[in-house]
């Protein structure tokens, strides 16, 4: 799981400081690799080759896309993390998703690689490379 707190402008205009959490399952991770054309690509390696190719708007959709799975609602006990179609409309629709994607992909192609690594653990995402050349997930 990934903790990003961001500080941001409402839209009342007022500064806010909010953390965020962002945990990607190996399965979605799969299904996501396995829906963009990845060609057997982690989505780091996937990112790289987008920014190299200069493919702007490809990166920006594939972001854009794990950014809202991951995101979610950690229990009070930490025992669980919610994450539901409706609150992943809310956050896609939200002051803070325009500023946690400006600070991933305005500052900076680095900055994209860096947080889909912080994002997705290596152990996930050998996890969710085994389960799409499995061909357990369907895409």
């Amino acid at each position: 799981m990934l903790t990003k707190t961001i500080t941001y402008e409402n839209f009342n205009g007022e500064s806010v400081t909010k953390t965020l959490f962002l945990h990607i399952k190996a399965t979605t991770l799969a299904r996501m690799e396995l829906g963009h054309e990845s060609n057997g690509h982690t989505f780091p390696e996937l990112i790289q080759k987008l920014i190299d190719e200069t493919e702007y708007e490809k990166l920006y959709d594939v972001v854009e896309e794990l950014v809202i799975m991951a995101y979610g609602e950690k229990s009070e006990d930490g025992e669980s993390f919610i994450q539901t179609d409706e609150m992943r409309e809310k956050f896609k629709n939200s002051a803070v998703f325009e500023a946690l994607m400006t600070e991933i992909l305005m500052d900076g192609s680095e900055n994209a690689i860096d947080f889909i690594r912080a994002l997705v653990p290596k152990s996930l995402l050998d996890k969710a490379n085994a389960i799409a050349e499995s061909g357990l997930v369907e895409a």
